[in-house]
């Protein structure tokens, strides 16, 4: 079974808003875009051994993005925190130069991925499946930070004429593993389930990242990738381990099922590559990290099929949980808190009162916080580590996010609502369905004082709203995304280091209301 499949995006603008000057403006001086471009194939080839199942799946990805955008916020909050950081803006002349600021990005990524799985056949009473799986990634990242109005030669990077910093650096992530799942009936409706994943990565990130004064004070090697002046970053990260799992599930009737599971999940650890300036040195890789989920839950079906109801609670320990903040000269850092728990439940519901109708519902409930004190740079100047306990860090420091702490991003309440109705006009399938969606605040940042610089994102409530009619092979339908206009809040960052540029969040809203019309049609 071979597949091919393509896309093209042009987009313009910048998606997010700063209130402070106008509903849904910015001050923003440069053309901002985005330029996508990716393809990806697929093969999966199926047979058999004997009575062996045996399935092999190859894929490949390339994906091309070129962009622009207005990065003058560093400019302007920098040189507000730093009075001099202005006057580094000269032309060859010793003038001081328009200090407005863009950056061009081009990244290309590809993705290649195999896997091999040989399973028994799914209708004895005990079941297998075994596999392997290899993964490459490969990431060309190229950002060249410009100033518009022009910067003298022995400010700007070798060999790149106006500008102040560049980013050009190749990542690689190897990925290998070796699974196995078995599935035994104990009772002809009660069956247990184990499974078992080897895993090893290999991540590495190469280049050069910097300032012009970075050529002389750390690069140690001449350039490693095309276009760059020299390498200053040579780091990675490998590892191996296991995830498991194991579930019971018990078919109490042909309808209504319940089950049970523990399972363990991991994410790879990779590089840094910021230099500490408490130690000189760049930032350590930082490790991997892992999620023990413990879970119960059932798939009912009632009314003859007419109401549906599915669930589940869980408990999920995430240990050593990796978190990305921007550090000094706003370069992302990634470092691991120690350890967070979420509590929560989802449910789905859909019941046909009439024929016709269709009401259904889906939400969740994620309570999850911090189980152990979050601090950053754990060592002191002389690299002694520093213990992060109480309000403060033992030998100086603060902590950042204490016990407690929510964890941003997630919301603690999220549900949505649709109700549905078909019908006949005269001799087409005609249908009207109204759908809402409410989540609760989040935060965006899991750092207390950043939190207070960002704010927090509202609650929201939007409304979609849907009409149409259809006939044999075609469907013509008049849509109303987010009927009132709802500025919902999705996110907030700052461009900078929120401890610099904080102060002036944009904030990514959803798409404003959107009226239109869309035709579909099966061939």
């Amino acid at each position: 079974t071979p597949a091919i499949m393509a896309e093209t995006e042009r987009a313009d603008g910048f998606f997010a808003s700063d209130p402070s000057v106008g509903d849904l403006k910015v001050t923003h001086f440069l053309p901002e875009y985005a330029r996508d471009k990716w393809w990806q194939a697929a093969l999966t080839v199926q047979g058999k051994i004997g009575d062996l199942d045996v399935t092999y799946a190859t894929g490949y990805m390339d994906r091309r993005i070129h962009s622009s955008a207005d990065y003058t916020d560093y400019t302007y909050w920098y040189d507000q925190y730093n009075s001099y950081y202005y006057a580094y803006f000269h032309d060859n002349a010793g003038n001081l130069v328009d200090p407005t600021q863009h950056i061009l990005g081009n990244d290309h990524f590809t993705k290649w991925s195999n896997e091999l799985r040989i399973s028994s056949p799914k209708d004895d009473r005990f079941r297998w499946v075994v596999g392997l799986f290899q993964e490459r990634q490969t990431h060309a990242i190229l950002q060249d930070y410009q100033i518009a109005g022009g910067l003298n030669d022995a400010s700007s990077v070798s060999g790149w004429p106006g500008t102040v910093w560049l980013t050009d650096e190749f990542r690689t992530d190897r990925d290998y593993a070796a699974f196995g799942e078995a599935s035994f009936d104990i009772l002809p409706n009660l069956t247990i389930t184990g499974g078992l994943r080897l895993y090893s990565y290999d991540n590495t990130l190469k280049g050069f990242f910097g300032y012009r004064s970075y050529e002389t004070s750390r690069c140690f090697a001449p350039s490693s990738v095309s276009g760059s002046p020299c390498t200053d970053l040579d780091a990675g990260a490998k590892g191996s381990g296991e995830t498991h799992k194991v579930n019971l599930s018990w078919q109490v009737t042909d309808d209504k099922m319940l089950y049970a599971t523990y399972s363990t999940g991991f994410r790879p650890g990779g590089a840094n590559r910021v230099i500490d300036p408490d130690t000189g040195k760049v930032f350590a890789p930082y490790r991997p990290d892992t999620l023990d989920n413990y879970e119960i839950g059932w798939k009912t079906s009632w009314e003859d099929g007419r109401v549906r109801f599915n669930g589940a609670f869980y408990w999920e320990d995430w240990n050593n949980f990796q978190f990305p903040f921007l550090g000094p000269n706003s370069v992302t850092i990634v470092e691991n808190a120690k350890g967070a728990r979420v509590k929560g439940f989802e449910y789905e519901l859909s019941w046909l009162p009439v024929d016709g109708l269709t009401l259904s519902s889906s939400g969740a409930y994620n309570n999850g916080s911090l189980t152990k004190n979050f601090c950053r740079h754990l060592v002191d100047s002389s690299g002694k580590p520093l213990v992060c306990v109480g309000p403060t860090v033992l030998n100086g420091g603060v902590v950042d996010a204490p016990t407690g702490t929510q964890l941003p991003i997630t919301p603690l309440w999220k549900i949505n609502g649709t109700a549905r109705y078909d019908f006949m006009l005269a001799d087409f399938n005609a249908h009207v369905q109204g759908s809402l969606v409410h989540e609760s605040g989040t935060w965006s940042d899991l750092r207390l004082y950043e939190r207070a610089l960002l704010g927090k994102n509202n609650s929201f409530t939007t409304f979609d709203f849907t009409t149409g009619v259809g006939r044999d092979n075609w469907t013509l339908e008049l849509y109303v995304q987010n009927l009132t206009d709802e500025r919902a809040q999705l996110g907030r960052f700052g461009e900078c280091n929120p401890d610099t540029c904080g102060v002036q969040p944009y904030i990514l809203v959803a798409q404003p209301r959107t009226i239109g019309i869309s035709f579909s049609q099966n061939f």
